[in-house]
C-alpha cells in the first residue's frame, strides 16, 4: 500500500478498495459521464480529433520540453468537454445550463469526499479524444487523479527525467487513480521535479483531478486520503 507522497514521486496506479468511494464513483458521478453528448462539445469537433496525432506526439513532447518557462504549463489542447472551475463545458445543446447544474451536484459528492474542492481538472472526452503535451509547472501542488475509461483503451504518458524516458501507463475498464507531485519551474530548476505528461482514448474516458497544497498540511491531507482510497 502506497502511504506516502514524495516531491520525487513521478505519478503512480493507486489500487481503490474504499467501497463508500466506490459508491460515490459508481453512483450519479458515472451516469453523468455517461450521460454528456461529448461529440456536441465545440472541442470534441472533427478538426481537433484530427489533430491528435500531432499534440500526442513525440515530437511535441520534445518541443514542449525544450521550451521551459516559455510553455505557461496549461495543455495547449484538450479535445473533450471541460468542466472545472463551475465553467461552461461548451457543449452545443439546448440545455446547457442543465448539465452544468448535474454537474456542480455529482461533482461536489466527489470533492466532499477527498477532502477539498480545489479541482485542476474534470473532462470527459470522446473516443479519439486527448489532452496534449503539458506540465502544470504553473500549479506546484500534489495531485489526485481519478480516471474512468469504458473500454481501457486508452493511455497516459508522462516524461520520467530519472530514467529519461516516457512511461506508460494503460488505462483499464472502469475507474482507477494516479497520484503524485507536480512541481513548478522554480521549484525544481534542474526539470527533476517537472512532470511533462499526457492522455489519449480511443473508447469514452473521463478524469477527474484534485490538488493539495505542497505544505506541510497539503501533504498530510493527500496522505491520508491516499490511504483512504486503498483501504477496503
Amino acid at each position: 500500500m502506497i502511504k506516502t507522497i514524495e516531491k520525487t514521486d513521478m505519478m503512480v496506479s493507486v489500487d481503490i478498495h474504499n467501497e463508500e468511494l466506490l459508491e460515490v464513483l459508481n453512483g450519479k458521478l458515472l451516469e453523468f459521464i455517461q450521460s454528456v453528448p461529448v461529440e456536441k462539445g465545440e472541442y470534441a469537433q472533427k478538426r481537433f480529433l484530427q489533430q491528435r496525432e500531432h499534440y500526442c506526439s513525440d515530437d511535441y513532447f520534445n518541443h514542449i520540453k525544450k521550451m521551459w518557462d516559455a510553455h505557461n504549463g496549461f495543455p495547449e489542447q484538450l479535445c473533450g468537454v471541460g468542466f472545472e472551475g463551475g465553467q461552461s463545458p461548451g457543449l452545443d445543446v439546448p440545455n446547457n445550463a442543465e448539465y452544468m447544474e448535474r454537474y456542480q451536484t455529482v461533482y461536489a459528492e466527489l470533492a466532499g469526499w477527498t477532502g477539498t474542492k480545489r479541482n485542476a481538472l474534470f473532462a470527459i472526452y470522446p473516443p479519439g479524444g486527448y489532452i496534449s503535451w503539458h506540465n502544470n509547472a504553473n500549479c506546484d501542488a500534489y495531485n489526485i487523479l481519478f480516471t474512468w475509461s469504458e473500454t481501457g483503451a486508452g493511455r497516459w504518458k508522462h516524461w520520467d527525467p530519472k530514467k529519461k524516458e516516457i512511461v506508460v501507463i494503460d488505462d483499464k475498464p472502469g475507474w482507477q487513480c494516479k497520484m503524485g507531485y507536480y512541481g513548478s519551474y522554480q521549484s525544481s530548476a534542474d526539470g527533476r521535479n517537472v512532470v511533462y505528461h499526457m492522455a489519449e482514448t480511443d473508447c469514452l474516458r473521463a478524469t477527474a483531478a484534485f490538488i493539495f497544497n505542497v505544505d506541510e498540511t497539503g501533504k498530510k491531507m493527500a496522505e491520508m486520503l491516499l490511504e483512504e482510497i486503498q483501504t477496503p
